[in-house]
């Protein structure tokens, strides 16, 4: 009877060793996919504040449209250089 209650208890800490692991895991993962996140969307919006300071100098209105235009045709001829002209 005791040495049942011995093994009970040795898979009982097991089960909770596990379980703690597998929390703290978790915890961690999340953690950096919201850091990841955050400093994505800090990224796009620094670029986009410092776009709109860039284009209050010449006659255009900055616009989300402009934006994302400048950033894919960036994206573009970073990848495969005077493609899109």
């Amino acid at each position: 009877m005791i040495i049942k209650t011995i093994i009970i208890v040795k898979v009982k800490i097991k089960v909770v060793e596990v379980v703690v692991v597998v929390v703290v895991v978790v915890v961690v993962v999340v953690v950096v996919v919201v850091v990841v996140i955050v400093v994505v969307v800090v990224v796009v919006v620094v670029s986009f504040e410092f776009l709109c300071a860039w284009k209050r100098r010449s006659p255009d209105v900055c616009t989300i449209e402009q934006f994302t235009c400048t950033i894919t045709f960036s994206a573009i001829n970073f990848i495969e250089p005077n493609s899109y002209r």
